[in-house]
């Protein structure tokens, strides 16, 4: 199994430092004993350590650590990551619909100068965010 390690970055004496998260006398991990800070998860690829942060809570730092430990284990069968692909630029057909029903329920709840105004900024917002596409 691969070994991906919970570190937190702390401040003391004003430097920052990563600290290991300390164990319990029952085993268990002690997250109340350090103070505040980020936490990030560490392993070693072909001999080299690579760091990545993983959030301030511990639930983020455990799901970090899960899904890179999944990555390695998967590196280590041969398999290889699925790639992150960016959204078309044909996505506008996505966004206008939502952006079209938002300001549907605006122009029920709402008075009509401010739903000239949302539609206003909503259409400026879908005109430059595609702008940058083309």
């Amino acid at each position: 199994m691969a070994r991906v390690n919970i570190v937190k970055r702390i401040k003391i004496n004003g430097r920052w430092v990563m600290r290991s998260i300390p164990r319990k006398q029952s085993g268990n991990w002690d997250w109340n004993s350090l103070p505040d800070g980020r936490y990030y998860v560490e392993w070693y690829d072909q001999g080299t350590r690579k760091r990545e942060p993983a959030g301030t809570t511990v639930a983020q730092a455990l799901e970090v650590q899960r899904r890179r430990r999944h990555l390695a284990e998967g590196q280590a069968l041969g398999l290889t990551p699925a790639m992150h692909v960016l959204p078309a630029p044909d996505s506008r057909r996505l966004l206008r619909p939502l952006v079209d029903r938002h300001l549907d329920q605006v122009n029920t709840l709402k008075k009509p100068n401010t739903y000239r105004k949302y539609e206003a900024v909503l259409n400026r917002f879908c005109d430059s965010f595609f702008g940058a596409w083309q």
